[in-house]
């Protein structure tokens, strides 16, 4: 009969305690790394349908080929639309080098508008609240900045 030595038990306690923390790491690790992989993705599907949106949406193509929106209701539309984009900006949820990219020139275009912003400041003035449309001003000035740091001033 042969004589079996077993290991010493502290062998299989060390060896638990060594890859027990190693596979929560590498569990942690790889949740992080899809989770950011998603939002990325998240933040481009976000881009493409407000990019969808705007170039195919009739009332708002319209509106894009004028050189600047002629009714109270066309303002209405359009900033409506840039402040919906502002907020999920704001959230983090829509890729702002694309935004910046392809829309970036529309939405500062609309903020630099004295009749646009002149319907800003009514509409709060008539609702007795600030908050409106401030994920739009919040957004063109993010995009004024990046233009700025662009420009390199």
């Amino acid at each position: 009969m042969e004589h079996v030595v077993y290991p010493w038990p502290g062998w299989i306690l060390l060896g638990a305690a060594v890859g027990a923390p190693g596979s929560l790491i590498g569990v942690f690790v790889n949740s992080w790394l899809t989770s950011r992989r998603e939002l990325r993705r998240f933040r481009i599907d976000s881009f493409e349908r407000y990019r969808n949106e705007f170039f195919k949406d009739e009332s708002l193509r319209q509106i894009r080929e004028k050189e600047e929106p002629e009714t109270e209701e066309e303002i209405e539309d359009l900033v409506g639309f840039y402040d919906e984009i502002g907020l999920y900006a704001h959230r983090g949820l829509i890729d702002m080098e694309l935004l910046d990219e392809i829309l970036g020139d529309y939405i500062l275009d609309a903020y630099h508008s004295v009749r646009v912003m002149q319907h800003v400041v009514k509409v709060r003035m008539d609702m007795k609240d600030k908050s409106y449309y401030v994920y739009f001003e919040e957004l063109a000035k993010q995009l004024e900045e990046k233009a700025r740091l662009r420009k390199g001033e």
